[in-house]
This record gives C-alpha cells, sequence and structure tokens, in this order.
C-alpha cells in the first residue's frame, strides 16, 4: 500500500492507494521495443577469514537509490567501459538488431515482501546456489526469511532497433522468454566475475536478518557493512502494451 498526499483546501490529505503487481513488460515505440525485465535487487556483506560476514542486508530503498547515486557506474551499454556493455555484445550475437541494455536506475521499486509473486525455494534455489557471496540463503526455511523481507526491484532493459513498422510486439518473432534467460545467465555471471561492491554502509540490526545464524556480533544500535549487490530474476508474469 502506498500513502500519498495532497493538499485539499490548505489541508493534507493521506490517501491509500494500492500498489500494483510488477510485471516483465515489452512496450512498443516509433523506433524500438523494449523489454522492461524485473530483477531483484539482492545485497550480500562482504565475506573474509578475517571480517566476520552479516550475511543478506536488507537496505531500504531511500539508502539502495543513494548508494548507486554514489558510484561512478555507466548503468546501460552506450559506452565499451560500462558495466552492460559486454552483456550487450553476448546479447547480439543471439539478435544482431539488440541496440543497447541498461540497468535502470532511475525507478527503483520497494515492495513489503514476495508474498504477491508466490515464490517457492525451488524457483530460487539455483540463483542463490550459484551465486558466491551468498553465504546464509541454502535452505527453504532461509528462503522463506528472505521472501518475508522488505525488497528493492529494478528494470533491466533491452533495446530492440525496428528495422519495419509493425503493430504489435508480437509481429517481430522475438522469443523473449529465451531472451529474458539469456539475459540472466549474463547477469548471474556478472554478480560472481563483475560484482557492484559499495564501501562501508551503516545499517540497524534489523537490516540483516541472518546475523544471528551467522554468529556475527554486534553490540550497538548501528552496524557497519561492505554489501555486494547483485540481481537475480524476480519470477513473474508478462504483460504486453
Amino acid at each position: 500500500m502506498i500513502i500519498h498526499i495532497i493538499n485539499m483546501n490548505n489541508h493534507k490529505i493521506a490517501i491509500k492507494i494500492k500498489k500494483k503487481k510488477l510485471y516483465n513488460e515489452y512496450v512498443l515505440t516509433n523506433k524500438h521495443i523494449i523489454c522492461h525485465f524485473k530483477y531483484l535487487v539482492v545485497c550480500f556483506d562482504s565475506n573474509s577469514e578475517s571480517e566476520p560476514s552479516a550475511g543478506l542486508v536488507c537496505l531500504s530503498n531511500e539508502r539502495l537509490q543513494q548508494l548507486i547515486n554514489e558510484q561512478n557506474i555507466i548503468w546501460d551499454s552506450t559506452k565499451e567501459d560500462s558495466c552492460m556493455y559486454p552483456v550487450m555484445n553476448q546479447l547480439k550475437e543471439w539478435h544482431p538488431q539488440i541496440s543497447k541494455v541498461e540497468i535502470d536506475t532511475q525507478q527503483i521499486y520497494d515492495i513489503k515482501d514476495l508474498s504477491e509473486y508466490q515464490a517457492k525455494w525451488e524457483q530460487y534455489s539455483s540463483y542463490f546456489e550459484s551465486y558466491r557471496y551468498n553465504n546464509c540463503i541454502s535452505t527453504e526455511s532461509d528462503f522463506e526469511v528472505f521472501k518475508n523481507t522488505r525488497h528493492n526491484i529494478i528494470n533491466v532493459n533491452v533495446y530492440f532497433q525496428l528495422v519495419k513498422k509493425i503493430a504489435h510486439v508480437n509481429e517481430y518473432g522475438i522469443n523473449f522468454q529465451y531472451l529474458r534467460q539469456l539475459l540472466t545467465e549474463q547477469l548471474l555471471a556478472r554478480n560472481n566475475e563483475s560484482p557492484i561492491f559499495f564501501d562501508e554502509v551503516s545499517i540497524q540490526p534489523t537490516e540483516i536478518p541472518f546475523a544471528k545464524k551467522l554468529n556475527y556480533d554486534f553490540e550497538e544500535d548501528i552496524c557497519y557493512v561492505y554489501p555486494y549487490m547483485g540481481l537475480i530474476p524476480l519470477i513473474s508474469e508478462y504483460k504486453d502494451e
């Protein structure tokens, strides 16, 4: 539920607006088909022999946005040194009309939990098992804890350059589900090979739900972590426009 504040006759009124369920979407413009694929942002504290790890770090939406804005990272594939340039090159081998891939950092969605998405461990287990920085989510009971925490969701957009005029995305003959599979494989590889790292971040103990499992000690109301950020697909439905 979103609380929206409006002014009416100099009085502030709070209106509750039901949040819409998030979907993977395909949007047709005059020049492009744009695929908006939804991914969960997952952050894990760095793990080394000398320093204990707090495990999963549940950053607030505002804090994650701030940290992303502070990064000196090009989030689309327009330049060769961008984080998405290698991803685009791999996808272009499958379909040469792919012209851009971007992580849309301008809008990060915030959801209370994954209850609306009927998330199951068997759907996500392979993603967590392959993520090298995951040191706390390895069982169905761990996943239940993860599922019931707040989540940040981000769009990864894939652009197709149109070579002919079409009235509907289906006319272009693209296997979008296969495209998402290819994109996910690339993003999961980058989670391990070239992860996005945030420097020291101060958080509250409630934002590290696996601290007790990992015997992570904290004596104060503020903890300091060094999170790696990765993306795993949100298992969701599809919607065309």
